[in-house]
């Protein structure tokens, strides 16, 4: 008899309520339960509530067998309900299942069963119990599966079960150690359907931490495995929650057709209740985000989702769904009723709710609090809701997550500065908005400090040493196959984009994957900044006693405004609200713009021709510098007096604006004052009043075959340093700057730099024997009061949460004082002659930030003056690529030389 025909005559005597008539006929076994089990496995994924109608039948039946039968049926029982998201019932009967088969002394079969037990534990938020669990059973799974496959695959179901535990604790870099653990054992394996599961669990931990460039691959990637596979129910689960990363990234059209793909599979599937609700939930935080009336029959919808959360002790769930149902009601201005709804969130978080829960309800308790004019309650609130996501914070040790982690958390910051603000209570409201502003590099440099006054030596550990010659050696070999890549693509006559060999691109990526996990690795066991050293933040009296006669301007964002700070010695003079981000974004992009074509315009014209055009591409520019100008500056200008010094913080989009560029319809800002940047005021801090104690200067240059003028650059600025160690081209190597660097008390370096968008920790500046990584400048404890990049675009970075990943903020998260970089891509000759005038300047006693306005300003007039053979000087493509980062003072080098 078949499993069909033996499953209708089981059918038609349960129905009878007559089981004993059928064991007579049939005599079932433990066996016969365990192969009911596996038939009803097959339609959990197509037809969930049938497999728990088989599921219900085989229990009922097994309750008349052995105790090792029953426990097979408790197991089926169990498998069943958490395809249909009941996890409280199904809790119970994994709890029956694991008992039966260790009271029969089976203990690979309680292995076995515990693998689902674990993944509900942490569903109805019993994390810690889930994982106490995984660690007793892990081991025992591990030896089994060894010589048995489908242990193989057990092993990995508990290990992405383990990582959700750890997720919905808020433990994100323990989540995703384990999922990259059983990621690299399934890629062996070749189970593609549970590859796609434990990426698309990576997925969901990468958005939780802000790494969203991360986070898109890794779906796109599951989705393709998921769709290959044929698994309905979980590709309805990948595009529900892809949505939480659209929003985040505020790309409503994907979000809305991402939402359109979920409903078309779930109409492909028979209940899938929870997948439905989960879908509401997503609907209406899209409504939310987009400020979309929510109307009577969404909001319905919601609490029919929250009940069938509850009524499943599906703890997470319930609580997000309590947490968008409070938000809806904020924005239908039901106080009361939003109140209500977060209160029953909080009381979730004890339950076992996820840790990122609190926070969500304290936000928004200070919202209803704000909206309410209880400024003092909303206060109160958003300061408990930072508290929160800084303990969060403090256990992130990667440099990317630990950055982006606050990426879709600076609302609250800005929420609690604006509230500071209306209370014109400036001083705290500049405190809270420097605690969001560069929180890695302030973290970074919090510890340098500590460790100074401890006299601490970072040397790498015995432990660390291996990996550390591992990195070295995959950079080395990275390095080879990009060479080979450039010359393959010369060389390859058949493909006229210039193509590398597939065979090569693979290995490339295989070994920047290796790199990317094993900076991870370091990262997690050594970490450059002590979880402990992240309040050290600067407030406006220290800020007063560091900036002297300067002025200190303090931009930050307010959702969609540009605020700005002005401080004085005095304090705080003025707090200006400047415009919205997005007419000053586009501005800025017709700045780069206008920027980019005048390079190109005379790479391939020439000088000479380039003069003809110089009118029209002046006015260009100076007509969106000005824009800027009138939305960034102007309205603080009362405030400046002719030569100050100011000191720009920028925040967001502007770090990308060249504010010593912007033009006032007479003059550029540099021709009136002297400019110098800082991430925030705490790094501004920290670079005048620490000592560097560096010894002698380093000029290093390498030409990477095309740029010509390097050595004519170190070779004129070796005048100005007869004692310094030069190192050019072939005699410009990485080891030797990392061994070199690290007591230098001055470093010029020219070389191409390269920011990696896709894999910032694998941006470089590229030496003679291979590309110098951010990953290794990022571990460097450096000694220099200033280090010039002098190469192309040294400035450029990526925004993770209000940090801006660069290879400047490495050399500054290094504990170098100032850095001179460059925004754009820069020209040779005028590279050269910038800087030997900056040098000179530095020489006669200039501070840094004058020093480079000076050499500034003698490019410009050069082009003002000799229209003919260096016209082009006097456009702000040629002259305004450089900026000073960190300590504008002047610069001692004369014990040096």
């Amino acid at each position: 008899m078949n499993m069909e025909e033996l499953l209708n005559d089981l059918s038609t005597f349960y129905s009878a309520n007559n089981l004993e008539r059928f064991i007579e006929r049939h005599q079932p076994n433990a066996e016969t339960i365990s192969d009911l089990k596996d038939y009803s496995a097959s339609f959990y994924t197509t037809d969930p509530e049938h497999a728990l109608q088989i599921a219900t039948m085989a229990y009922q039946l097994s309750q008349h067998l052995s105790p090792f039968a029953s426990a097979h049926g408790s197991w089926a029982m169990a498998n069943a309900l958490i395809y249909t998201h009941r996890f409280h019932e199904a809790d119970k009967h994994f709890t029956e299942t694991r008992n039966g088969f260790l009271s029969v002394g089976e203990t690979l079969q309680a292995a076995r069963a515990s693998v689902g037990k674990v993944g509900i534990l942490a569903c109805v938020g019993k994390c810690r119990e889930a994982l106490e669990l995984a660690q007793e059973i892990e081991p025992i799974l591990g030896k089994a599966s060894e010589q048995n496959s489908e242990d193989s695959v057990r092993l990995g179901n508990l290990l992405m079960n383990k990582g959700v535990a750890h997720e919905l604790m808020g433990e994100y870099e323990e989540a995703l150690a384990v999922y990259k653990q059983q990621i690299h054992i399934t890629h062996q394996d070749g189970n593609e359907r549970l590859l796609g599961q434990l990426k698309h669990n990576q997925a969901v931990a990468l958005t939780q931490i802000g790494a969203y460039d991360e986070a898109l691959t890794v779906y796109a990637e599951a989705d393709k495995l998921l769709t290959k596979t044929e698994s309905v129910t979980d590709l309805v689960r990948l595009y529900t929650n892809r949505l939480s990363l659209l929003i985040g990234l505020s790309r409503y059209k994907d979000a809305d057709e991402m939402q359109a793909k979920a409903e078309e599979r779930l109409n492909q599937l028979e209940g899938a209740e929870q997948q439905r609700h989960w879908l509401t939930f997503f609907k209406a935080t899209i409504s939310l985000k987009r400020f979309q009336y929510i109307d009577q029959a969404l909001l319905a919808s919601l609490r029919n989702a929250q009940h069938a959360f509850a009524a499943h002790r599906s703890i997470h769930c319930e609580g997000l769904a309590w947490i968008a149902l409070g938000r809806c009601h904020i924005s239908r201005g039901e106080w009361q009723e939003a109140q209500d709804a977060f209160q029953y969130a909080r009381k979730l978080v004890p339950l076992g709710a996820a840790r990122f829960v609190e926070y969500q309800v304290l936000h928004g308790q200070g919202e209803i609090d704000c909206k309410q004019g209880n400024l003092e309650g909303a206060i109160e609130h958003y300061r408990s809701a930072i508290n929160h996501i800084e303990a969060l914070r403090q256990e992130l040790y990667i440099e990317v997550f630990r950055a982006g982690f606050l990426t879709d958390k600076l609302e609250i910051y800005q929420d609690l500065a604006s509230v500071y603000i209306r209370l014109d209570r400036l001083d705290d409201a500049f405190h809270a908005v420097e605690q969001a502003k560069a929180r890695l590099l302030t973290d970074k440099l919090s510890f340098l400090l500590q460790s100074e006054a401890a006299d601490r030596n970072h040397s790498e550990n015995s432990a660390l040493s291996p990996l550390m010659q591992e990195l070295d050696a995959t950079l080395q070999r990275l390095d080879e196959l990009y060479n080979q890549a450039r010359l393959e693509g010369l060389q390859s006559a058949d493909a006229p984009t210039g193509a590398p060999q597939q065979q090569t691109m693979i290995q490339i990526e295989k070994l920047e994957q290796t790199t990317h996990d094993l900076v991870q690795t370091i990262q997690r066991a050594q970490p450059l900044f002590s979880p402990f050293a992240t309040r050290e933040i600067a407030l406006i009296p220290a800020v007063q006693a560091t900036i002297q006669d300067a002025i200190f301007l303090q931009y930050h964002i307010l959702k969609d405004q540009i605020g700005l700070f002005v401080i004085d010695r005095t304090g705080i003079r003025e707090h200006l609200l400047l415009g919205k981000q997005e007419a000053i974004e586009s501005n800025l992009d017709a700045v780069q713009t206008a920027i980019e074509l005048a390079i190109e315009l005379l790479t391939q014209v020439g000088p000479e021709m380039f003069s003809r055009f110089l009118p029209t591409r002046l006015a260009d520019v100076n007509k969106h510098l000005q824009t800027l100008y009138i939305q960034l500056m102007a309205p603080a200008q009362s405030y400046l007096s002719f030569d100050s010094q100011l000191i720009i913080a920028p925040d967001g989009l502007l770090h990308d604006v060249p504010f010593h560029a912007l033009f006032d319809g007479e003059l550029y800002t540099m021709e009136r004052w002297e400019m110098s940047y800082t991430p925030n005021a705490t790094a501004f801090i920290f670079a005048q009043n620490s000592y560097s104690g560096g010894e002698g200067n380093m000029l290093m240059g390498y030409n990477h075959g095309d740029l010509d003028s390097v050595a004519l650059e170190v070779e004129a600025l070796a005048q100005l340093f007869p004692q310094a160690d030069v190192y050019v081209d072939e005699a410009a190597t990485t080891e030797r700057f990392l061994s070199q660097s690290a007591n230098s008390r001055m470093i010029h370096l020219a070389t191409h730099a390269s920011f990696r968008i896709d894999d910032p920790m694998l941006s470089y500046l590229a030496l003679a024997n291979r590309n110098l990584t951010l990953a290794e400048i990022a571990r460097l404890q450096l000694k220099a009061d200033m280090v010039t990049l002098s190469g192309c675009e040294t400035g450029h970075g990526q925004l993770h949460g209000a940090d801006l990943l660069s290879l400047a903020g490495g050399f500054l998260g290094a504990g170098v004082h100032s850095l001179v970089v460059s925004l754009w891509r820069v020209e040779d000759n005028v590279t050269t002659e910038l800087m030997t005038y900056f040098y000179q300047a530095l020489f006669a006693g200039k501070s840094r930030a004058a020093a480079l306005r000076s050499a500034q300003r003698k490019i410009l007039a050069q082009g003002r003056e000799c229209a003919t053979d260096h016209g082009f000087y006097a456009h702000p493509a040629y002259w305004g690529a450089f900026v000073l980062i960190g300590n504008p003072q002047a610069l001692s080098l004369e014990k040096n030389q």
